[in-house]
């Protein structure tokens, strides 16, 4: 031990773990990064395509931008065990239909509409 109380050699020890798995992480983040570029230059290919066919771009991002956003809303829904769904739709219900977040469960709960939707992309 050292005169603070700690010992330097294990508390060096320790540091040096955290930074070789901090080291692990960057690399795999940099993987992750490099995996991402064909998606991402997809995504901006189409973008591009939109605003060649004359799409209003602000309101075209903004429907892309809730549309991932809606499915992230059902993702959330989806983990849900049966019994917990059953009561996420009784909220829903009780929430109202009148607000976004109710008018949203109104048209997951019916599927007809969403492919109706869906058939705009």
């Amino acid at each position: 031990m050292a005169g603070n109380g700690y010992d330097r050699a294990q508390l060096e020890a320790l540091l040096g773990e955290i930074d070789d798995a901090d080291m692990r992480l960057a690399s795999l983040k940099g993987e992750y990064m490099q995996s991402c570029k064909g998606p991402r230059g997809d995504i901006t290919a189409v973008f591009e395509r939109a605003k060649e066919a004359g799409m209003p771009m602000r309101a075209f991002r903004a429907l892309v931008k809730n549309r991932r956003l809606g499915k992230k809303q059902q993702s959330n829904v989806d983990r849900l065990e049966d019994d917990d769904r059953a009561e996420y739709a009784q909220l829903a219900d009780a929430f109202g239909a009148d607000t976004p977040f109710g008018e949203y469960a109104a048209r997951r709960a019916n599927p007809q509409h969403e492919a109706a939707v869906d058939s705009f992309a």
